[in-house]
Order: structure tokens, then sequence, then C-alpha cells
């Protein structure tokens, strides 16, 4: 497994002494990943600048090192670990990127927008409570995808109808003492960013890093059954709303009774000749 090299240098370090009081792994953003390669060649060469806010000698650490692997640890197996900074599972973080570009009209070329947009439904459906209010914001923002003209499909609409009103049942009971919730997003890429952030616990752990720093709501305004029961009516409203538009009855009594034979046959000719009728910017001559 590809962990365990990590777990034999966490077992060999953490319980190295030092005289630390913290280390930089601890406070370790993972915004900051890209930069990481860079700050350790410049840790291995004692003649290079050094510019980071702890000394060398923290980052040198075992501990460090050690609290460094745990990280990784947790981006291989998300959960693994609980006692280093939160962190977006790297298959939240591709999604997260696929969602932005689909839902700004620029879909990856290997997107199949249908595909993407059913999965995420199928998301929803299968969802565990924890995790269902971040996959519902997910599908609140590929409906209005949906629902713009860019999905002509009836599977696809179906697909979300079906996962929304299942969701539904969930919050049958729902109760709160809430005075107000949280403001959504309301642009496509930022409520799936939002949901995707929500629907796993590193990433509800990073959401609530921000909230203590005063970037975001509080989570149970966000996640909180009242509201998410009113996200999912509106979801639910739009879809059914744009499906019968697309595929529900008609009424073709009208041209029945121009295009119907007596015998229930179809009057071939008269299409053409009725179209052709009605394209002419005069009128029949």
């Amino acid at each position: 497994m590809p962990w365990r090299p990590l777990k034999a240098a966490d077992t060999a370090l953490r319980e190295q002494p030092c005289a630390h009081e913290s280390h930089p792994y601890a406070s370790h953003d993972s915004g900051d990943d890209m930069y990481l390669a860079e700050q350790l060649t410049q840790l291995a060469d004692d003649t290079a600048e050094w510019n980071e806010d702890r000394p060398r000698d923290e980052w040198r650490c075992p501990r460090n090192v050690a609290g460094f692997a745990r990280i990784a640890m947790d981006i291989v197996e998300p959960g693994s670990v609980t006692d280093v900074p939160p962190c977006l599972p790297m298959e939240a973080r591709d999604t997260m990127e696929t969602l932005t570009a689909l839902l700004h009209g620029y879909p990856k070329p290997w997107t199949d927008i249908y595909e993407e947009i059913s999965f995420q439904a199928r998301g929803l459906s299968s969802a565990d409570p924890a995790d269902r209010p971040g996959h519902l914001l997910i599908v609140r923002a590929v409906t209005w995808y949906a629902v713009s003209g860019m999905v002509r499909t009836k599977s696809v609409l179906d697909d979300l109808v079906d996962a929304v009103e299942r969701t539904l049942t969930h919050f049958a009971d729902a109760a709160c003492g809430h005075d107000r919730h949280a403001k959504l997003p309301d642009s496509g890429p930022a409520a799936a960013e939002l949901g995707v952030m929500l629907s796993s616990p590193g990433g509800r752990g990073v959401y609530e890093l921000r909230h203590r720093e005063g970037h975001v709501p509080p989570l149970e305004k966000v996640v909180c059954p009242v509201f998410m029961t009113e996200v999912a009516e509106e979801s639910l409203r739009v879809l059914r709303e744009r499906r019968e538009e697309l595929f529900g009855h008609r009424d073709t009594s009208h041209a029945d009774a121009e295009y119907l034979r007596a015998d229930g046959r179809f009057e071939i000719e008269r299409i053409p000749v009725r179209t052709a009728r009605l394209s002419h910017p005069f009128g029949a001559g």
C-alpha cells in the first residue's frame, strides 16, 4: 500500500525528543502544497536563503517530518489520521475542477456532460447523512445548468428529479431554531465548489477553519435540515418545470384535425404544403 512507507516514517519519528513547542506541519495549509518542494530544497541547503516564518530547526525536527508524513497519509487515504490540519481530498479537488470548467461553459475535453450531471445526481442519492447537504448543494449548482437550455435529454432530468425527491424524504421531520440561514453562492461554479467542500469530512474541516477565520458563515447554518429542505424544494420545482416544458404532454388535437384522415392515417402530403405556407413572408400565393 502507498501509505506504508509514510506510516513507517511516522512511527519511527513522531516520538523523537525535541524542545519545540509547535511545528510547521500543524499549521500547514493545502493551498501551500505547490510551494512545498521549493521549501524543502532550500531546507536541505544551509547556504540557501531562508525566508520562512519558522526556523530551519523546526522544519528539520523529526516530529515535523512525522507530521508531514501523516498529512501525506491523509491525502492518500482520507480520514486515516486525525491530528493534522484538515485537507480537501484529491478526488474532491478533481471534482471541483471538472464542475467549475463545466459550469463556466468550457468543460474539459474529456468530460461527458450528461454523464457528469447524472453522476452527481447518483452521488446525492447514495450520500451518507453527513455528506448529503454537500451533495445537495452540488446538485443545486448543476440544476441551474440543466434547466438553462444546455440539457435536452430526459434521462438526465429524470436522474436529478429522482435524486432530489429521494433527498426530501430524509428531511421530512426537519426542524431548527435558527432565526436565519446562510446566504448561498448565486453562481454555478461557486455553488458547486461549496457543495464539493461540504461533501467530505476533510472538506468540512477546511470550511470550519475558514469560519474560525471569519470568512464564511457557521457550518450549522449552511447544512441546517430546514434550509436544505428549502434548497431541495426549489431545485425540484425548477427541474420539474423544465422537464414538463420539454417532455410533458402536448395537446395535438388542433393538428389532428388538419393532418389526420378519417381512418387515423397521416395526410403526409399536407405537411410540406402547410410548412411552405407558414414560411412564405406574404402567405400562400
